[in-house]
């Protein structure tokens, strides 16, 4: 999903939000944590999933987090 930012503005990453955005579903929160990877369960082929991560530390919010592209696993 992402790497810890090269900035922290001296504070650590304290957890991430995940938040998926779909056509048929609209926006909703995935993953709150700390790990730097999560599951989405439930998607469907053929559908366009948009996600948006931000990382909150003591200092707020940051919402420009780099991440990798996704793995996607299909079971």
């Amino acid at each position: 999903m992402t790497e810890d930012p090269e900035y922290d503005g001296g504070s650590s990453v304290l957890e991430y939000l995940v938040t998926m955005n779909s056509e048929t579903c609209g926006s909703r929160d995935v993953y709150r944590g700390h790990d730097t990877q999560c599951s989405v369960a439930g998607l469907l082929p053929g559908r366009p999933y948009t996600f948006h991560v931000k990382a909150y530390n003591k200092a707020g919010v940051c919402v420009r987090v780099h991440c990798t592209l996704p793995s996607l696993f299909c079971t």
